[in-house]
């Protein structure tokens, strides 16, 4: 919530600030409703500022992209918000009071982290951090310079070739160790 609230007022966008100093991250143990609020507002002005997509894109074009790629079917399409507002209002406690640094020392398999540069959802010196102190067997953080929180939407080519990448390895190698 900081680095909003220094946007909006290096944008001197007074009206938000003042409502933004007014806002204050909810105990952890406050209702559901509560934290609600606070989410959407935090969401809101995390678009607004670019800390969810940093490039020039809108939700509601990815929206559209969503709505005609064939890859997904017609109740995919229908139930793709309501899932996951319903599985963000689940898992929010979770999300708040589980402290990954703590919970996950190591793992057993490899680990890959695809973080935006730009992303102040999950920042990305935390990320940094958490993949330096994690033990895996093999571990790797790819940093996107032109994204936020979705890289692989902002910079779906070379994500997605990273993610080729990393399966065409793991599969010579299974082919190799037969």
């Amino acid at each position: 919530m900081q680095w909003i609230k220094e946007q909006a007022n290096n944008n001197n966008d007074v009206k938000i600030a003042k409502k933004l100093n007014k806002l204050t991250l909810p105990p952890k143990n406050v209702d559901e409703k509560t934290w609600n609020r606070y989410g959407i507002l935090h969401r809101k002005y995390l678009m607004k500022y670019g800390g969810s997509f940093h490039q020039k894109a809108s939700f509601l074009k990815i929206f559209i992209d969503f709505l005609f790629a064939s890859e997904y079917t017609i109740k995919d399409k229908i139930k793709f918000i309501p899932t996951a507002l319903y599985s963000l209002r689940k898992l929010w406690l979770d999300v708040i009071s589980i402290n990954l640094f703590f919970e996950i020392k190591k793992a057993d398999m490899p680990v890959y982290i695809f973080q935006g540069k730009y992303d102040y959802q999950v920042s990305t010196q935390l990320a940094k951090k958490f993949i330096e102190q994690l033990e895996a067997p093999k571990k790797e953080i790819f940093i996107f310079d032109n994204s936020a929180h979705s890289p692989n939407v902002e910079e779906y080519k070379q994500f997605n070739k990273i993610v080729i990448g990393l399966i065409s390895k793991k599969s010579n190698k299974t082919l190799g160790d037969e």
